[in-house]
Formats: C-alpha cells, sequence, structure tokens
C-alpha cells in the first residue's frame, strides 16, 4: 500500500517537473486543461441554474427538507429490493 502511494507521488513530481521545465509540454498540459475546463464550467453554470434558491420569507424550511427526503428514502429502499427480485 504504502508503496503504491510512493509511486503515484513520484509519478505526479515527475510529471509536474516536466511539464514545468519543458515548455512544450507544459503548454500542452495547459491545453488539455483548458479542454477539460471549458467543458466543465459551462456543465457548472447549467447546474446553477437548477439549484432550488430558498425563500428568505419562507416560514416552513422544514416542509421542503421533509418533502424531497421523503422519496429520497422510498427510492434506496426499493432499488436495492428490485435489484434482487427474481421475476
Amino acid at each position: 500500500m504504502l508503496q503504491t502511494i510512493a509511486i503515484a507521488a513520484a509519478i505526479f513530481v515527475v510529471v509536474y517537473l516536466a511539464g514545468r521545465y519543458i515548455k512544450p509540454l507544459g503548454g500542452l498540459y495547459a491545453f488539455v486543461f483548458v479542454l477539460l475546463g471549458k467543458p466543465l464550467a459551462r456543465l457548472e453554470q447549467f447546474l446553477d441554474e437548477l439549484r432550488f434558491k430558498i425563500d428568505e420569507d419562507n416560514t416552513h424550511p422544514g416542509l421542503r427538507t421533509s418533502v424531497r427526503c421523503h422519496p429520497e428514502l422510498c427510492v434506496k429502499e426499493s432499488l436495492p429490493k428490485e435489484g434482487y427480485s427474481r421475476e
């Protein structure tokens, strides 16, 4: 276990230093991470619109939690039963 962690840390350090001191390789890293980062930023913006906004004048904040947790508990209970059913 410790050997695996040490090997992973060594690979991380070598890749980091290679990107830091070999300019074309660092440019490649920057290009790849920008390509990955742009769609993920758009996804974050899209999901942010779906986030539930809490109203300040709501007098029953616990009701929202109860309404959202009850179906979740039902689903968590029924999915394993569906998986183990023999039909």
